[in-house]
């Protein structure tokens, strides 16, 4: 029992990760996210104009909260497999190396779409055509 006790207790910090990818999302989603050095998708391209900057925050936002909210889902499942005994005999380093990779392809996802994203969206007849 000690270690499905430890495997849950180090499951809780990714849960809060995946709890902060999506608090850090929705302000970008709702394009409450003003220009800024700190927050947001900070590359030249997304300075071009505001509407880039919101359009492209916007986008990038939904895709770390669809990360956030695979990450959690596969969390709970653990927790909720170990707590119910049906991984009876966990293997914390599959727990961790699953959460992982979600962390690790949900961000490179997020950064590929959001690059192609913004590459589309900085044509100047992009908003035009809108």
């Amino acid at each position: 029992m000690k270690d499905t006790l430890d495997i849950i207790l180090l499951l809780i910090p990714t849960c809060m990760v995946a709890v902060m990818f999506i608090a850090l999302a929705i302000p970008l989603v709702k394009r409450k996210v003003k220009p800024n050095s700190w927050y947001g998708w900070r590359t030249p391209g997304a300075y071009k104009s505001e509407e880039i900057w919101y359009d492209i925050n916007a986008y990038s936002g939904r895709d770390l909260i669809v990360t956030g909210i695979v990450l959690f889902v596969s969390d709970c499942l653990i927790i909720g497999l170990i707590w119910l005994d049906y991984l009876i005999d966990p293997e914390f380093l599959i727990y961790a190396l699953v959460n992982a990779a979600i962390v690790f392809i949900g961000v490179i996802a997020t950064m590929v779409r959001g690059f192609r994203h913004l590459a589309k969206i900085s044509d100047k007849n992009y908003y035009q055509m809108k």
